[in-house]
């Protein structure tokens, strides 16, 4: 009798724990689904404000747009059917003018980006129900097998994988490992509300790489993807307390400096940045010395972060305009 109990107390403990995990790996879709068109649309928002955008993005804007235009990617969201028909109408119009080059409604921007962050924290909480529902489940089980705590090992395992490699996608250059362009939002957020607590100013440095579309062209991409990973160490090593550095796509990088006490310190910090590039980096079998132009942009408070990464991208164009290696 005794056994009989517990082995309906193990299927029925098993049984569930294999529907609630199956529930969260199916919120867990949902929410990468949200989280990538998130991360298209912020990206095409992005680009819009650029004026006459380089080429170095033009790739990310082509995987964006076909993100968004691809209609399979909304059957794997939590999206409502009525939510569902507005975000279709936001990203149609975000894709259509990234054909036209023309500026998105940013109150429509400011929505759709909403709306899909919403859905993927909707989502995430329903994972994170269900997978709470498994482990308890897994632990009674658990009571009755030993194979039980196994499986319950191995679960918990592959959600930990799932949390971090989802966390990776959505904040981290997948090539040199440094913060993204979604970071860069929210780093340029997180100084906009300091600045409005102090005195002190933030800066923005908008980084390219000097002859990088040579490189590529006579070493291929690969040369091209060690170069960006020297780069970067050269930069990262570079940097000091109170900066961030950010890879935004291509050879791109930008530089945020927050509670900055003088606005000379951005050109000192400039300076030091492009002397560390002074020493030659390894290409294949020979050594080069890479040079980067930089925009500053510095902001005392009252500006928007779009406002701070309009003037730094304006700022780096005329420095290109100048001749290469200028700030």
């Amino acid at each position: 009798m005794v056994t009989a109990i517990l082995g309906v107390a193990f299927a029925l403990a098993a049984v569930n724990a294999i529907s609630s995990s199956r529930a969260a790996l199916e919120y867990r879709e949902m929410r990468t689904a949200s989280t990538q068109l998130e991360l298209s649309a912020h990206t095409l928002s992005m680009i819009e404000l650029i004026a006459d955008p380089p080429a170095s993005i033009e790739q990310e804007r082509i995987d964006a747009v076909e993100l968004l235009e691809d209609p399979t990617v909304f059957d794997t969201t939590g999206l409502d059917a009525p939510t569902r028909a507005r975000v279709v109408e936001l990203t149609n119009e975000l894709t259509a003018n990234a054909a036209t080059t023309s500026l998105t409604n940013r109150a429509d921007v400011g929505e759709l980006l909403e709306t899909l962050h919403a859905d993927a924290g909707r989502t995430n909480d329903a994972a994170i129900d269900a997978e709470r529902s498994a482990f308890v489940s897994l632990l009674i089980s658990a009571i009755t097998g030993i194979a039980i705590v196994v499986l319950a090992v191995l679960g918990l395992r592959q959600q930990a994988q799932l949390k971090r490699s989802l966390r990776s996608q959505a904040n981290t250059d997948f090539l040199t490992g440094l913060p993204n362009r979604r970071e860069l939002t929210v780093c340029l957020d997180a100084a906009s509300e300091d600045m409005a607590n102090s005195a002190n100013c933030t800066a923005m440095f908008y980084m390219d790489l000097d002859g990088f579309k040579e490189i590529n062209e006579t070493g291929g991409h690969a040369s091209g993807d060690d170069v960006l990973r020297e780069v970067s160490a050269t930069l990262l090593a570079a940097q000091q307390p109170g900066e961030t550095l950010m890879r935004l796509g291509g050879d791109e990088f930008a530089v945020v400096i927050s509670d900055m006490l003088r606005r000379g310190d951005a050109v000192v910090a400039a300076r030091r940045l492009r002397k560390a590039l002074t020493q030659p980096i390894s290409i294949g079998d020979q050594t080069a010395v890479i040079t980067t132009s930089i925009g500053i942009a510095i902001a005392e408070g009252g500006e928007q972060p779009d406002d701070l990464l309009r003037d730094a991208d304006t700022a780096l164009r005329r420095a290109k305009d100048k001749g290469r290696d200028l700030a």
